[in-house]
């Protein structure tokens, strides 16, 4: 008998219905690890000072660039709104991926949740599973 190679596609295709055998390293990821996403969020907390500080730093430079176009005259004008998107190009980017990164630690918080009320359940905690899942905006979602 022959293997045939199962695509990735056929493997993460939800419409597949089970045509083919799952790789380990799929199974793995599939797998919730509640460490791994707790140390991710506490280095992405740590680094995103940092981050932060830079993007504040370019913002009060932008803020001074508003204040001075506000009193600027016409020939200065151009010169200040050059300047402006000069900051605002690199300053959007950065913010973009900034949000990305907290989106991204939110999705692992929400695992951590969720993989919280598993255990809890498993455990025989399932009233307190229900009281904190109703109480917890984002964690409604979960159920």
């Amino acid at each position: 008998m022959v293997d045939k190679k199962v695509s990735w596609f056929t493997l993460m295709n939800p419409f597949s219905k089970g045509k083919g055998k799952k790789s380990r390293a799929v199974k793995a990821a599939e797998k919730e690890d509640s460490l791994k996403d707790i140390e991710a969020i506490l280095e992405y907390l740590a680094e995103v000072k940092e981050d932060v500080s830079k993007m504040q730093g370019q913002m009060e430079k932008l803020r001074n660039l508003e204040k001075e176009r506000l009193v600027a005259g016409t020939g200065l004008l151009q010169v200040n709104l050059q300047a402006q998107i000069m900051l605002l190009d690199p300053l959007i980017e950065e913010y973009d991926a900034y949000e990305d990164d907290c989106v991204i630690q939110g999705i692992r918080l929400k695992r951590v949740a969720r993989e919280w009320a598993r255990r809890a359940k498993k455990a025989g905690l399932k009233d307190l599973v229900k009281e904190k899942l109703g109480k917890m905006v984002w964690l409604r979602r979960l159920k």
